[in-house]
């Protein structure tokens, strides 16, 4: 599993415009984008390619930013989630 290809689901948020508790609501209706999953009692990550695909179904490619359909690399915070060897700001 590559962490490049997931991305938390306050990033899915924060790329979207809306807020993580309509992510959930999303989730539990099942709309949105479909591929996830809880890496424990409050990790949601969602594959990459699952979050464009909903972005490009939906039309929202015009208010979603352009670099986010680029390809990640090591500099795209937002993109990659954490690695547990990088600490977390409080």
């Amino acid at each position: 599993m590559r962490w490049s290809t997931f991305l938390l689901a306050k990033d899915v948020a924060k790329v979207l415009g809306i807020q993580t508790s309509t992510l959930r609501k999303w989730r539990q209706r099942g709309k949105g984008p479909r591929d996830y999953r809880h890496l424990g009692a409050t990790v949601v990550v969602y594959r990459r390619a699952s979050v464009e695909e909903f972005i490009r179904e939906v039309g929202w490619e015009a208010a979603v930013p352009k670099e986010f359909f680029d390809e990640p690399n090591d500099d795209d915070e937002l993109l990659m989630p954490p690695t547990a060897s990088e600490p977390r700001e409080l």
